[in-house]
């Protein structure tokens, strides 16, 4: 399950804002991401405030550091405004691969619960066997849901007739795999699916067949 660099930054920047905003949120600020000072023409990306103090927060990962001049007028702006400045350098991790532990038991659970109708359309019964292949393309995560996108492979058992046409060898089973397409909402603490849309091609199948 790989991620692009652009999708592993952005988790990366999404889950240390929203980490700061809930301290925040518990120190009494009104909190504004992405925030536009029209009169300044400033764009931040998070300012905060109460009723003694205001603040200013970029984020900067470690070796994309804050310009020189970006910072003095920073610097200069909080001063003009009568607020504090702070400056959070992220890490990128060292490997470029994000491993989504357990994605693959997720979206196995969530689809033997929850049969596409593409597969159920195809035999007289079916059999879920195993879900792997995962691959993420896109993370976006935010306070405690996560959302997904990616590809995956199926691995189902699809069984023709009924279990007595079997037993007298009119029925037969085989084993199929499935390319698919999945977008999904999950509760990280419950490690659950709260929406979900999948996409399987099947037409192969039946052209085969």
């Amino acid at each position: 399950m790989r991620l692009g660099m652009n999708e592993i930054k952005d988790g990366i920047y999404q889950a240390a804002l929203n980490r700061t905003m809930r301290q925040l949120h518990r120190e009494g600020f009104q909190v504004n991401p992405d925030y536009y000072f029209e009169n300044a023409q400033l764009h931040v990306d998070l300012f905060a405030h109460n009723e003694v103090e205001k603040r200013i927060y970029e984020f900067k990962f470690g070796r994309n550091r804050i310009q020189r001049n970006q910072l003095f007028r920073l610097q200069d702006f909080a001063k003009h405004i009568g607020a504090k400045l702070y400056v959070i350098y992220l890490e990128m991790p060292q490997s470029k691969e994000i491993i989504f532990d357990g994605i693959e038991g997720i979206l196995y659970k969530n689809l033997s619960e929850y049969p596409p109708q593409e597969i159920c359309e195809l035999s007289t019964h079916f059999y879920i066997r195993e879900v792997d292949n995962v691959d993420i393309s896109s993370i976006d995560l935010s306070n405690e849901l996560v959302n997904l996108s990616g590809s995956a492979r199926l691995i189902v058992e699809l069984q023709f007739g009924s279990r007595s046409d079997r037993r007298n060898g009119d029925g037969f089973e085989e084993t199929v795999e499935f390319d698919f397409t999945f977008r999904l909402k999950l509760d990280v603490a419950e490690r659950s699916i709260m929406h979900s849309y999948y996409k399987f091609d099947t037409s192969w199948y039946y052209d085969d067949n």
